[in-house]
């Protein structure tokens, strides 16, 4: 066979030769590749302790709301995967979520712990403070007693109240005997905050709301909520964004607390020009909420604006 007729077939195998190289050479990095690639972790028995295989499976409790749309309510005998849903319908539950009283107990918890230290620093500030924290709290634990859905503290909220109310009205003044007392209800606060019993003996007869909490201190809550909170951070758009969920608090307190106002036996709250202006102002605060649900700023700022005007036009003519 000549040369020039071999030449084609040389070549050919060449090219078959060098095809099996470069397909083994890529064949070993691929090898070197995957020994290179690191292994699965594996987790010690004190690590599968502190992780869960399903976290959701471990929540207790109820999830967050959605603060930036409402959620369907569920009707009053509906049912929730076979079981039947209880949904608060009463007076208080249309003004203000067990979680916001909730929430508030602890907040109130913090601020008596800050201010129950020393009998010194009682006398000069701290007992002023407290009857207004022990006010809000009496107040907070009668609307418990009265919620008609299932909230927490509902066991001992009665006695409880009339403990606070108690200690609330003696805190006129910082004497090392009203100093003990409230040295009382800051264990019984931190007692009651963790689930143990708060033991008092509840009034015979139920007292009127007058008997829970005075309008001095309720007037006082009513104005942080909106002096620090509400018109701070609805003063814009961002402000609003960034704190929706204190909004959605403070304005379910406002409300609250502003119906407390005209319940039975409280001063004023049968006067009718009297009662008319402190329906708008809770409504208004309701409003608010509402604004937090929809996402929508505007409504919510309108109504601050309102609860601001109506406040002031009622501090023309009532004074606590």
């Amino acid at each position: 066979m000549s040369v020039i007729r071999r030449g084609p077939l040389l070549l050919a195998v060449g090219l078959l030769i060098g095809c099996q190289v470069l397909g083994f050479a890529l064949a070993q990095d691929r090898r070197k590749v995957r020994r290179r690639r690191a292994k699965r972790p594996t987790f010690s028995a004190r690590a599968e302790k502190v992780f869960f295989n399903d976290v959701f499976a471990e929540l207790v409790g109820e999830r967050p709301a959605n603060f930036a749309a409402t959620a369907a309510p569920i009707p009053s005998g509906g049912t929730n995967g076979g079981n039947a849903v209880a949904t608060p319908s009463g007076k208080w539950a249309q003004l203000i979520s067990s979680s916001t009283i909730e929430d508030e107990i602890k907040a109130l918890k913090m601020r008596v712990d800050k201010e129950v230290t020393t009998p010194s620093a009682f006398a000069g500030r701290g007992y002023k403070e407290c009857r207004n924290h022990f006010s809000s709290l009496a107040a907070l634990l009668n609307v418990i007693h009265e919620y008609d859905g299932d909230v927490r503290w509902k066991k001992h909220a009665r006695a409880a109240r009339d403990l606070f109310a108690r200690t609330a009205a003696n805190a006129k003044v910082g004497t090392p005997q009203v100093y003990n007392e409230a040295k009382l209800r800051k264990q019984d606060l931190q007692d009651l905050v963790s689930g143990s019993a708060v033991e008092s003996q509840p009034r015979p007869e139920p007292p009127t709301w007058r008997d829970v909490i005075e309008r001095g201190p309720l007037m006082r809550q009513l104005d942080a909520s909106l002096e620090s909170h509400l018109k701070q951070n609805l003063s814009s758009e961002s402000e609003f964004k960034k704190n929706t969920e204190e909004i959605f608090h403070q304005g379910e307190l406002l409300a609250a607390f502003s119906e407390m106002l005209i319940k039975e036996g409280m001063e004023d709250g049968d006067d009718e020009d009297y009662a008319a202006y402190v329906k708008t102002m809770r409504d208004a605060a309701r409003d608010v909420v509402e604004g937090v649900k929809l996402n929508d700023y505007e409504r919510a700022r309108k109504a601050i604006g309102v609860v601001d005007q109506t406040c002031n036009e009622c501090h023309e003519l009532y004074r606590s």
